[in-house]
């Protein structure tokens, strides 16, 4: 016996989240582009490069470096 095999709810749970993430990734293709900002990571976006003091140097940074409005995801 095989050390795990997928019963039939796990295969279905496993297209249905396939599925799902398909459609996203393609409905927003169509979108209009967002404003320019720091590249993200896949899942954490810019979690990393969020400050945890003087906030501000960086922000203002990045508002000489991209423009004063930007993007980024959390």
């Amino acid at each position: 016996m095989p050390p795990y095999t997928l019963s039939p709810l796990d295969g279905l749970v496993l297209f249905l989240g396939l599925a799902i993430a398909l459609y996203l990734n393609l409905s927003q293709r169509n979108r209009a582009p967002k404003p320019p900002g720091p590249k993200g990571y896949p899942v954490i976006g810019n979690m990393l490069d969020m400050p945890s003091s003087f906030e501000w140097k960086t922000f203002a940074k990045w508002a000489d470096l991209y423009g004063k409005l930007s993007y980024l995801t959390m």
